[in-house]
């Protein structure tokens, strides 16, 4: 982890978020007096460098679609302690299973779509989405009873997410017997639809079997951006 990972991951758990907007500028979004002399002095120091590692994806700053928006006002509203906006999908996979490329088929999906690791701020009245690292991925890993699996499953999907500073894609892995396994994904709705998890499913399956797939050259933000300038 770089220098700079560090140093704004520290700053984000003092409060402070910095983030790149389309001109290449930083903006800063704190918590009331958590921006001292010494940040602003080394925020100061570091910016063209900050500027590099944000432009490289981690920390990317979009303005959320209308959809988006509606989402995070419902969650703000309700103070994030819903689980309406779920959406579960439970997998049953039989046979011999390589479990190191499933996880890794798994991250490289977090990586590959940027929405799938993005968290949801407001600044000065408006939501805006921001791209984190696909390293904060990992896959929880669960030896279960069968027949204990809906009551397992129950209890994690009361679990809220937190729009700010929760990966909203989770992962496990039950193993049931052998070679007999279950997949459980919850995703919080703001970075998935119905329509988006049958892509997920198809590309999850393709990288498992160790198939390359062609980089994305359009991301939801991007989508979200277009939205904002010609419906809006």
């Amino acid at each position: 982890m770089s220098y700079i990972n560090i140093f704004l991951e520290k700053l984000k758990d003092k409060g402070v978020v910095v983030l790149l907007k389309e001109d290449k500028s930083l903006q800063i979004k704190s918590k009331k007096g958590a921006m001292t002399p010494d940040i602003i002095s080394e925020l100061k120091s570091l910016k063209s460098e900050i500027v590099e590692f944000l432009d490289s994806g981690v920390g990317r700053e979009y303005i959320c679609s209308f959809q988006q928006g509606r989402l995070c006002f419902l969650d703000k509203f309700e103070e994030g302690e819903t689980q309406a906006y779920n959406m579960p999908s439970l997998l049953l996979l039989e046979g011999e299973l390589d479990i190191d490329a499933l996880e890794n088929a798994l991250q490289t999906i977090i990586s590959r779509h940027e929405i799938l690791r993005t968290n949801f701020i407001e600044i000065d009245g408006i939501f805006h989405q921001v791209v984190g690292k696909s390293s904060r991925f990992g896959l929880e890993k669960r030896e279960i009873e069968e027949s204990k699996i809906e009551e397992v499953v129950d209890s994690i999907l009361v679990e809220p997410f937190g729009l700010e500073e929760d990966l909203l894609f989770r992962a496990t892995l039950f193993s049931v017997a052998p070679e007999r396994y279950y997949l459980f994904i919850n995703m919080h709705h703001i970075i998935c639809d119905g329509w988006s998890i049958a892509i997920l499913i198809k590309e999850f399956v393709q990288l498992y079997r160790d198939h390359t797939l062609l980089p994305l050259t359009i991301q939801y933000g991007d989508y979200a951006k277009w939205q904002r300038e010609y419906l809006g």
